[in-house]
């Protein structure tokens, strides 16, 4: 492929530092086989203005402002889960901005490795989560406050074990004092930050002839689920 045929469409929480510590967990086997991913977005008018402005772009997109924010929960949950399709998706409006005919959704999805849910929400406080679920343990990432901790849970045939829980609430504390201060230090350096880690590796493939971080190809995949995703929603409007 020649160097001005190529094109890169920017998904660039794959490359937070957050998601590319979860990345490496996955692909270390460190969580077993992969059997669920659930996201969690949260995007309330107070932290982004623009969706309590009934004149602002979002607003006329297929789909509003899910047209915008729905991409980036379907790429996270392809990229851990493989090819994704939905299965069921419910819009619901529990806010008082009539622009707005829906101001949440719930997804699920079937994926190559395990099922997939997705919460998108206007209705609570700004949040980003990620949890990983497999056959050994389970994978929790913050990006918005950038830590992540990786645990499992200990029972007796059900019942609590005490000492268990105690060493692995510990243990959690450390891993989120510790995760903190690391991916802290990283996004408070704009190279490290999503988009400029995708910028830089999309020029060193042009560069060096290495692979397209994210191509048009994946895209227009995330693109087919986003519109499916919508037109589903519309049922419930």
């Amino acid at each position: 492929m020649c160097i001005r045929d190529r094109i890169c469409v920017i998904h660039q929480l794959l490359f937070h530092p957050m998601i590319m510590k979860m990345k490496d967990v996955v692909a270390r086997g460190v969580l077993g086989d992969i059997t669920r991913v659930e996201i969690k977005q949260g995007t309330p008018p107070r932290d982004f203005p623009p969706i309590s402005d009934p004149n602002h772009w979002w607003h006329k997109l297929n789909g509003g402002i899910y047209g915008d924010s729905l991409s980036h929960p379907l790429y996270l949950a392809r990229f851990f889960l493989g090819n994704i399709e939905p299965v069921m998706v419910y819009g619901n409006k529990l806010g008082i901005y009539e622009h707005l005919p829906i101001d949440e959704v719930q997804i699920i999805l079937k994926g190559e490795q395990g099922v997939g849910t997705i919460i998108s929400s206007c209705n609570i406080p700004s949040l980003w989560e990620v949890d990983i679920y497999g056959t050994k343990k389970i994978a929790h990432g913050e990006l918005n406050n950038s830590y992540l901790v990786v645990y499992d849970c200990k029972t007796n045939n059900g019942r609590g074990i005490l000492s268990s829980y105690i060493k692995g609430n510990i243990n959690r504390s450390l891993q989120i004092l510790t995760s903190s201060i690391i991916t802290g230090k990283k996004m408070l350096s704009r190279e490290n930050r999503g988009h400029f880690v995708q910028i830089r590796r999309f020029y060193e493939s042009m560069q060096k002839g290495k692979e397209i971080p994210i191509t048009g190809e994946d895209d227009r995949e995330i693109t087919r689920l986003q519109e499916l995703v919508i037109e589903r929603m519309k049922d419930t409007w």
